[in-house]
């Protein structure tokens, strides 16, 4: 929108300019003798040609209004308005996006430290609890950055977001410990049901 804008404002000032130029030459042909023909033929002619340039120029102007969604000289007036909320809109984004990424080196780092502190922990019962928080966590971030950035906020940015950070902390779970995890949880269910249902029938 903006290059249209732009290329808008450069033409109506050329319209203005070539309308200027065209009424100077109409008062100077009405001011010209008749009997100096030669000098009535050129303004003539190049009445003639301001007035084609005129028109080809106001087809453009046309052409740039519909472009950018406007009726008429006066409703241009928004697009400028438009334009600066975009650019503040850019600008609060950038700031954002600034403070997320500080946000994220830190969140990284703690990360890292966590991580290193989970090898204590049974790699299949804390894969497990990962799986059973993580919906929830990214159900958390998803509204908030999407009540952040409004009608800027994109799901599919979001969800392919949440792929690079997984490559990025190489966050891989062993699903293999997980079942194995949980298979080894049932089976202690099933014992501690069997017992209290032989306990039960003594």
């Amino acid at each position: 929108m903006k290059a249209n804008y732009e290329s808008y404002k450069g033409i109506v000032k050329q319209i203005a300019a070539k309308k200027k130029e065209q009424k100077e030459l109409q008062n100077q042909k009405k001011s010209t003798p008749v009997i100096k023909v030669i000098t009535h033929r050129d303004l003539a002619r190049r009445i003639a040609e301001l007035t084609e340039e005129i028109e080809e120029l106001k087809s453009e102007k046309a052409r740039l209004l519909t472009a950018m969604e406007r009726t008429d000289d006066k409703d241009v007036a928004t697009v400028n308005d438009s334009l600066d909320r975009m650019k503040s809109a850019l600008t609060e984004l950038d700031k954002r996006e600034e403070k997320y990424t500080a946000e994220l080196n830190e969140a990284l780092q703690q990360y890292a430290e966590y991580k290193e502190q989970a090898k204590e922990f049974n790699e299949g019962e804390f894969g497990k609890a990962r799986l059973d928080i993580r919906p929830d966590k990214e159900r958390n971030a998803l509204n908030q950055i999407s009540n952040s950035y409004g009608e800027h906020f994109s799901r599919s940015t979001f969800f392919s977001s949440v792929r690079d950070a997984d490559m990025k902390l190489d966050d891989d779970i062993d699903m293999r410990a997980v079942r194995e995890y949980a298979y080894q949880q049932r089976r202690q269910t099933q014992k501690l049901k069997s017992r209290k249902s032989h306990e039960q029938e003594r």
